[in-house]
C-alpha cells in the first residue's frame, strides 16, 4: 500500500496579504519545507542522502484551488507522493489541504539528486529508489525512466 507523507503547516498572521488571503508565495516555502522534512525521513531511515550531497529543485507547478484567510483557517498540511522515479530525479505530488477537508492548492515538483562536487545529477542509490518508490501513486508508476 502507498505511503503519504503528512506535513503540519500552522498558519502565522503574517502570512495574509493585503487582500486578506494567505499569499502565492508561501505555498512555496509550505512545500519547501514538507520536501525538506520528508527528505530528511529517507535520510534518517536509509543512512543516507540522496545522491552523494543532496538535492536540488528543478521545477515546480502549482494550481492553486481556493483562498485561504488566516481569521477562518489556523492549520494545513501538506500531503507528499511520488508520480514517477527516475534515475536521477522523482517527481513529487503535493497537496496543500486544510486539514481532512478541502484541497487548497496542488503542486507539481521535480527533485534531482545531486553531486555538488561533480556539478551533476548523480543516481539514486539503491536504497533511496526503494524508500522512494513506498510513496508512489498507483500501481506500476515507478518503474525507472
Amino acid at each position: 500500500m502507498r505511503e503519504t507523507y503528512i506535513h503540519p503547516v500552522h498558519l502565522r498572521w503574517s502570512d495574509e496579504d493585503r487582500n486578506g488571503h494567505v499569499n502565492n508565495s508561501k505555498f512555496m516555502t509550505y512545500t519547501e519545507d514538507a520536501r525538506i522534512a520528508w527528505l530528511g525521513v529517507m535520510r534518517a531511515q536509509t543512512g543516507a542522502g540522496p545522491g552523494s550531497e543532496g538535492v536540488i529543485l528543478a521545477s515546480l507547478h502549482c494550481e492553486y484551488k481556493a483562498q485561504v484567510h488566516f481569521a477562518h483557517t489556523k492549520e494545513l498540511e501538506v500531503l507528499n507522493t511520488v508520480r514517477r522515479i527516475g534515475s536521477s530525479s522523482v517527481e513529487l505530488h503535493q497537496t496543500v489541504q486544510v486539514p481532512g477537508a478541502e484541497v487548497v492548492a496542488d503542486l507539481i515538483t521535480v527533485l534531482v539528486s545531486f553531486d555538488y562536487d561533480a556539478g551533476r545529477a548523480a543516481p539514486w542509490g539503491d536504497e533511496q529508489r526503494a524508500w522512494l518508490g513506498k510513496y508512489v501513486e498507483g500501481v506500476g508508476d515507478a518503474a525507472a525512466v
